[in-house]
């Protein structure tokens, strides 16, 4: 009851939302955004809310939002791509694709070593703050996200984490992350990011790579849920 009165009495300035799962099914991720949410981020962003991405993506969700989004909009679309390596309007200049964190080099060089590229059937793509692991084997996840925060935590790489999506499993570092992108949102609408801001995404159970997005403030869930009852709903 008490979330669901926070939720009722807020007074919403900004979206700060996941992209695949939530914006568009994940089966269809290759399509882009669902066309029929188009015409209601339109009268949002119209009407003077700032509408956020935080997504593990990179220039193809650029892409696709230029395509399908009325060039009035832009300017209150902000995009935080690659767990937020790169943040900015969708009127901004298409970005360079960032280098890979070097430090990533060893993680990937390990990942091949012990088995876990070849049993989940993958190639590491290392873009800014973010590698990600899309898998082919589903069967291997498990063991891959486990032997992925054994050697985090033996390196003492402080700070970094592990998330899972429909498709893929996300390493991030320490400088990124959904929830800097959820700030930088805020900031462009001058909300407060805890009670003026309405996160939604589709994975905020607890490796889910909607977790941090949805573990505080205002979050929704369109899929799975955290443990916690004082955040990340699906109503």
């Amino acid at each position: 009851i008490e979330y669901c009165e926070r939720l009722r009495n807020a007074n919403i300035k900004a979206l700060a939302c996941d992209f695949d799962g939530t914006f568009c099914d994940t089966d269809l991720r290759y399509e882009g955004l669902d066309e029929r949410l188009i015409s209601s981020i339109e009268d949002l962003a119209l009407n003077g809310a700032i509408i956020g991405f935080a997504s593990g993506r990179g220039d193809s969700l650029y892409d696709d939002l230029r395509k399908k989004l009325s060039s009035d909009t832009w300017s209150k679309i902000v995009i935080g791509y690659y767990s937020g390596s790169v943040i900015a309007s969708l009127d901004s200049e298409k970005f360079e694709e960032p280098a890979g964190d070097p430090r990533f080099d060893d993680l990937e060089q390990w990942l091949k070593d012990v088995g876990i590229v070849a049993n989940l059937e993958t190639t590491p793509k290392k873009r800014g703050g973010q590698m990600s692991l899309r898998m082919q084997n589903f069967g291997a996840k498990h063991r891959a996200v486990a032997g992925v925060w054994d050697w985090i935590r033996r390196g003492n790489h402080c700070g970094w984490r592990v998330f899972c999506s429909g498709h893929s499993i996300d390493v991030i570092t320490e400088n990124v992350g959904k929830e800097k992108v959820v700030r930088t949102i805020a900031h462009y609408a001058n909300a407060d990011p805890m009670t003026e801001t309405l996160r939604i995404g589709d994975s905020g159970d607890l490796d889910g790579n909607d977790f941090e997005l949805l573990d505080s403030g205002l979050g929704l869930s369109v899929d799975s849920v955290s443990p916690f009852p004082g955040a990340c709903w699906n109503l």
